[in-house]
């Protein structure tokens, strides 16, 4: 089921089954496990697969309005994608999550990790459009210059609904999309629910991605293939993901995008990714034959639940150029200055948190981190002006650098992500996962292009030939002959085609007419 938001802050009377632009709010996607009563008796109940959003003091007249969506054939998480189309008559997109390399925080011991999501299907999908295979890269040891590069996960938007006369892309598309993107020109991806940390103003919901610069090739072990894309971009430039006009298909591969499209990720805002330096310190954490990763957290404690994780991590490496290589450096952290538009204090609207946790993983360099080993600790007493236990203001967060310190570390926890998110566990394959998607919860605006094959007819009629008519007005009134039609047949003699000219030709005895007829096929 998907909720529309509501809390006990906000002014406005939410209007249901529509997405109200001038009012940002959580739209949150749950799977239903189990439900009691009726809806006609007022007594039903539905639990979901983890914790809900509670104001339990909102005495008020708004509503959290909720739909439910069938799950599709049979009721597991690995029903068939392809049903998306049950929903509404064929014309739905499908969304599939694809992850190849472990979520932090999540144990394989305890609880599910990549390999058993939903999407698993489609991660060859994933190598066949150029993510996997990065130069460098081979077995669980990376090149640090590259590891911070990698893509653990794509969101892989498609259109391959039952194969009916109705469900099939090139009918509705054309055979590939078309793309001009001087005039311009593209598919527009509508993300209708989406708080896109790049949409400063923060005064609306939803964010448009369409086509931007030329077009290239895919590039697989670093060598092109035949596989064409345009590059996929917000407004102000950011790229986001690619179009595959050829194939009826979009990929997203800024992470922070995939977790926000994420049924399981409790979030439809995405988060910035932060900034970071070195300085040397007494109470350094890394050196230069270290290399920290880094990435944060934010917790709501009451009302809303936490969201997943900023899935941007960034690598922290000490120049190669300090001597000694062992000299010692602390962390510095900082956030982009406008990057948390939609997070609030009050209102009702956009989303808030009261804590807020630095993520962290030492490791020799060149070694990619353990998923179970990073560490979490708690810098919310650090913001600059901010009393403990109240919401986070973002102005005072986005003027606080904060330092990663080896003591700070030290004192850290291991980081849970299940407590935050209930996750599945190793023996509960039938809940909701991350790359569980179905459908894909937008819009596509695209113009197709389909390519026209026409066979063209050279007839040469001489002089000496078709100079009379068999029509019983013609012989002894002195008329012309004219040319109106031209007919085709095949081998046995028999018509397959007819060509009607716009005017008559006037058939002369002294003169060659050539006729050429074409028909687009």
């Amino acid at each position: 089921m998907m909720v529309k938001m509501s809390n006990d802050e906000l002014p406005i009377t939410q209007d249901q089954a529509v997405v109200e632009l001038n009012t940002p709010v959580p739209y949150l996607w749950y799977q239903v496990e189990s439900l009691t009563g009726s809806l006609s008796a007022n007594t039903l109940e539905v639990t979901v697969d983890r914790n809900f959003a509670s104001f339990p003091s909102y005495a008020g007249s708004n509503y959290c309005w909720t739909t439910f969506y069938p799950l599709g054939t049979g009721a597991t998480r690995n029903g068939l994608f392809s049903d998306g189309g049950y929903f509404s008559g064929g014309c739905v997109w499908n969304m599939n999550n694809v992850w190849s390399y472990p979520m932090i925080g999540v144990n394989p011991a305890t609880h599910e990790t990549f390999n058993s999501y939903g999407s698993e299907s489609y991660v060859g999908s994933k190598e066949y459009f150029g993510y996997t295979s990065e130069p460098g890269i081979s077995g669980t040891t990376y090149d640090p210059l590259l590891a911070c590069n990698l893509v653990p996960s794509v969101s892989i938007i498609h259109y391959t609904n039952k194969d009916t006369c109705e469900n099939q892309s090139e009918l509705k598309y054309g055979q590939k999309f078309y793309i001009d993107t001087t005039v311009p020109a593209s598919p527009k991806l509508i993300m209708p629910t989406l708080m896109w940390h790049r949409n400063f103003s923060a005064s609306t919901i939803g964010t448009i991605f369409s086509g931007t610069g030329a077009t290239q090739n895919v590039t697989l072990s670093g060598s092109n293939t035949t596989i064409l894309y345009t590059p996929l971009a917000d407004s102000n430039g950011n790229q986001v993901g690619r179009i595959y006009p050829e194939l009826h298909m979009f990929t997203i591969d800024d992470q922070e995008l995939v977790a926000a499209l994420s049924y399981k990720s409790n979030r439809n805002w995405t988060l910035p990714t932060v900034n970071t330096d070195v300085i040397a310190s007494n109470d350094g954490i890394i050196d230069a034959t270290n290399t920290l990763y880094l990435t944060y957290l934010f917790e709501s404690t009451s009302g809303y639940t936490s969201g997943l994780h900023c899935q941007n991590f960034v690598c922290v490496n000490v120049p190669s150029l300090d001597c000694p290589p062992t000299l010692m450096q602390s962390v510095n952290v900082q956030f982009p200055a406008g990057q948390l538009p939609y997070m609030k204090t009050s209102g009702g609207t956009g989303w808030y948190a009261d804590k807020f946790y630095i993520l962290a993983q030492k490791v020799q360099t060149g070694t990619y981190p353990d998923p179970t080993q990073w560490v979490m600790m708690d810098y919310t007493s650090s913001i600059n002006g901010h009393t403990v236990g109240n919401r986070i203001d973002p102005t005072n967060i986005e003027a606080t650098t904060f330092n990663v310190t080896q003591s700070m570390y030290t004192s850290g926890t291991t980081y849970d992500l299940s407590s935050f998110i209930k996750i599945p566990q190793t023996a509960e394959s039938e809940s909701l996962q991350f790359g569980d998607e179905r459908f894909f919860f937008g819009n596509l605006e695209a113009t197709g292009v389909t390519d026209k094959y026409r066979t063209k007819f050279v007839f040469t009629v001489p002089p000496t030939m078709f100079n009379w008519s068999v029509n019983p007005t013609w012989p002894n009134s002195n008329q012309k002959v004219y040319i109106n039609e031209v007919g085709v047949y095949d081998v046995n003699k028999k018509l397959v085609a007819i060509g009607k000219m716009n005017l008559p030709i006037e058939k002369v005895s002294n003169a060659t007419i050539i006729i050429e007829i074409s028909f687009d096929l």
